[in-house]
């Protein structure tokens, strides 16, 4: 019981306003991963994926030609997911590429859930 006397009269309890505005000017705890920098919803979007140089294509039969025994797949660069043929979203989204399934998962894309 005197150790919480002692850090209430120090100022240093969870409700001190002072004391809470002083930690989140001061950025992220050192040592805290750097990812943690950044609010959750903008972490995975950050510069957005990159393929390897050759294997994203403008169009499916390019694609398809470049592996030939591979499904081709959409890729939204933005969330990482890619879609296949017959997906309502195969081509549609705004930032995007052609590519082959095995070259996505390689780079860290997942399948889409629908």
């Amino acid at each position: 019981m005197a150790g919480c006397a002692a850090l209430l009269a120090g100022g240093l309890w969870l409700g001190d306003p002072a004391a809470s505005s002083a930690q989140s000017d001061a950025g992220p705890a050192p040592g805290a991963p750097a990812a943690l920098a950044k609010p959750a919803h903008q972490r995975h979007r950050a510069g957005g994926a990159k393929l390897p140089a050759g294997e994203q294509f403008s169009n499916a039969g390019a694609a398809q030609a470049s592996c030939p025994g591979d499904t081709v797949a959409w890729a939204n660069m933005t969330s990482r997911v890619y879609h296949k043929a017959g997906s309502k979203f195969f081509g549609k989204t705004k930032h995007g590429a052609y590519a082959c399934t095995k070259v996505l998962a390689a780079a860290g894309f997942r399948a889409s859930k629908s």
